[in-house]
This record gives structure tokens, sequence and C-alpha cells, in this order.
């Protein structure tokens, strides 16, 4: 994939727990890494073997693969924080919001990465 294709820059966040003041769990969502990358809706016969994978898959991210230590989990979300558009959903975590739903290396090339995601509306 061309370099000027991913235009979209995003932040990888991860739950984490830390104490609070009375040493209880809480959860919160931290920065892992930012990147680069091409976010297109899925559509067609693409959209239906993702859905056989999670009935929400809505989107395709297109990431160079991770750096050595690190990694993107199905637990992760994405965070597109220059989205222009003001909802709820941004308002509230800071920019458009992408679960990762499935994580695919289709070439086998270690080169770049698939993340089948659902948008959070």
């Amino acid at each position: 994939m061309r370099e000027g294709a991913r235009r979209t820059h995003l932040v990888l966040q991860r739950l984490t727990e830390t104490p609070d003041a009375l040493n209880q769990p809480v959860q919160s969502w931290t920065d892992i890494a930012d990147y680069y990358a091409l976010v297109r809706p899925l559509r067609g016969q693409e959209a239906i073997v993702a859905k056989q994978t999670r009935a929400t898959a809505s989107d395709a991210i297109f990431i160079h693969y991770p750096a050595a230590g690190q990694y993107v989990d199905v637990k992760d979300r994405f965070i597109d924080k220059n989205y222009p558009m003001q909802t709820p959903v941004v308002a509230a975590n800071g920019g458009r919001v992408f679960n990762v739903v499935d994580i695919q290396d289709e070439k086998g090339t270690q080169r770049e990465l698939k993340i089948v995601a659902e948008e959070v509306k």
C-alpha cells in the first residue's frame, strides 16, 4: 500500500488498571502507540466475511506491522482524535472510537496489519 494512503492519525489505547487513593483498582484507557492508518468501511463480501467473526464489524483499519515489543490485541481500541464531527461518543472519548474485533496479517509478510473494527456510535 502506498504511504500516502495512510492519512488518518490513530492512537492505540489499552485498558489498564491502577490503584486509586484508597488502593482500589480503577480501570482507564492508556495511550500505547500512534499509527498512521487507512480506515475504510467494509463492503459487500468483505463485510459478510467479517460479520461471521462478529456481527457488528463495520470498518477495516490498515496499519504498519507494529514494532518489536508492541502488539495490537482484540481488547484494545483506536481513537481518531482529529475527527471533525462532534457527537456524544467523540466528545466523551476525545475522538472517533474503533473497538478491535479481529487482527489479520493477510499476506503473512509482517509488513501490514488489517484490523477489523467496529465504530462506537
